[in-house]
């Protein structure tokens, strides 16, 4: 009997689609016929611009509209929202220290169930917090529980949260060594993650894999003098197209062999000053290669003590707008060749230590654009490089240059510095051993014999 039931369940569905469907069928033809009837053709009807063609575009028309305007209303909610401190995807966020040194993060203001709070840091929703040295030199943070870092050894993220800044978050937490559930806290609407993990000491490997920093405008020393981080898992992953400092973002992170930067969208950063500086076991950058530097402006110290570097591939870098490159390049004592002949330095105003200290540099490629005529110092520029043999400055306009104290001091095998016609010293001021210790103590004209 079931199965009979369901034999004739069935069949009267069918009877229903069907009879719908002349139905429907019937309703088309009388709809066409009275049409014919009032002396509109089928073509009109039917065609390209026929008028149901018309009909179902104005509809789809009408719809968009509706959508954009929906789209374009909540865009203006969430802009004042933002403007009045109210951006409505901003979470709650209570933070709890423990005894047993977690340091939590969570949307509820409650504790977890059998653990002992040892601090409690309330409602930091939306906050961002600031580091300053006071009268007597010393640091002074106003992140609720900077006083407490020390006690800190593992950071969990209990729940999802939604932060409008990390800036100094974990900054100094000098005993911390784990981060639990970091793929919870959505980083969506950061705009600034400056210091965030700065001089964790005992840090040694990071997964940032599922930051979302689409947002953020400033890294400034994020990772700063980590020297124990060995590896920095995700950031191959990053956006940075709204990036304008990288200031420091991996200074002092002495213990990173490798870096994997191949997403780094660096077109709106203006500040790489010590960049990778002191990052002594630095082995390779990789992307490196694909960086836009067109719109930078301070190069300083970027690469600056990474002694274990032995080539880098700096052929994408625009240096139309740099003012400042001291120290770029000093103590890399392991480059053996460095080719800059793409570099436009006619901005440039300061090239003290530039190259200081390469003692395993053999060949330094300067190219036809490295124009000096807005430089002003040359303090040491070649100081120490112990292995060049030869240098070509024919590109060089020294008019401005007030500083070159030690330039060539201690370039014990260069023999031999072409200059052009705008080598010109008449406005140095301090020129003092400039080519003490150097094998030669004068500069040759560019095609003489």
């Amino acid at each position: 009997m079931k199965k009979t039931f369901l034999l004739q369940k069935d069949y009267s569905k069918a009877y229903c689609k069907k009879t719908q469907g002349i139905t429907l069928i019937a309703l088309v033809v009388t709809i066409v016929i009275l049409l014919i009837l009032a002396g509109i053709t089928i073509n009109l009807v039917f065609s390209d611009n026929g008028i149901i063609k018309k009909a179902q575009e104005a509809a789809n028309k009408t719809q968009e509209a509706v959508e954009n305007e929906q789209a374009q209303i909540n865009d203006l909610t969430s802009e004042l929202m933002e403007i009045l401190g109210e951006n409505p995807r901003l979470t709650d966020i209570y933070v709890f220290l423990y005894n047993d040194g977690t340091l939590t993060f969570g949307t509820q203001n409650e504790p977890i169930e059998g653990k002992t709070v040892v601090k409690e840091y309330g409602n930091i929703k939306g906050q961002e917090y600031t580091i300053w040295t006071d009268e007597d030199n010393n640091t002074v943070c106003d992140i609720p529980w900077f006083n407490d870092r020390t006690l800190i050894t593992k950071v969990s993220i209990v729940d999802e949260i939604v932060p409008l800044s990390t800036v100094n978050w974990f900054y100094s937490c000098v005993n911390l060594i784990e981060f639990e559930n970091l793929e919870r806290l959505d980083t969506s609407e950061v705009q600034r993650m400056n210091n965030m993990f700065a001089c964790c000491d005992n840090l040694t490997s990071l997964n940032v894999g599922n930051f979302n920093t689409s947002n953020v405008e400033d890294m400034t020393g994020m990772f700063y003098s980590c020297v124990n981080l060995t590896e920095i898992f995700g950031l191959e992953n990053f956006n940075t197209s709204k990036v304008e400092s990288m200031e420091g973002i991996f200074n002092n992170c002495s213990s990173l062999t490798n870096l994997n930067l191949t997403s780094f969208d660096t077109s709106n950063v203006i500040n790489m000053n010590g960049m990778f500086n002191s990052c002594k076991n630095l082995i390779e950058i990789i992307g490196l290669d694909r960086f836009n530097t067109s719109n930078v402006t301070y190069m300083t110290n970027m690469f600056n003590g990474c002694t274990n570097l032995t080539s880098l591939n700096l052929s994408n870098f625009n240096t139309s707008k740099v003012k400042d490159m001291g120290g770029m390049f000093a103590n890399c004592s392991s480059l053996t060749s460095l080719n800059l002949s793409s570099f436009n330095t006619s901005n440039v105003t300061s090239m003290i230590y530039m190259f200081y200290n390469c003692p395993n540099l053999t060949s330094l490629n300067l190219g036809s654009s490295f124009n000096t005529i807005n430089v002003e110092s040359m303090h040491a520029m070649f100081a120490l490089c112990s292995s060049l043999m030869s240098l070509d400055l024919s590109s060089f306009n020294t008019s401005n240059v007030k500083v070159m104290e030690s330039m060539f001091s201690g370039c014990t095998n260069l023999t031999t510095i072409y200059v052009g016609d705008n080598w010109d010293l008449s406005n140095v001021e301090y020129k003092n051993s400039m080519f003490d210790g150097c094998g030669t103590n004068t500069t040759t004209p560019k095609g003489s014999n």
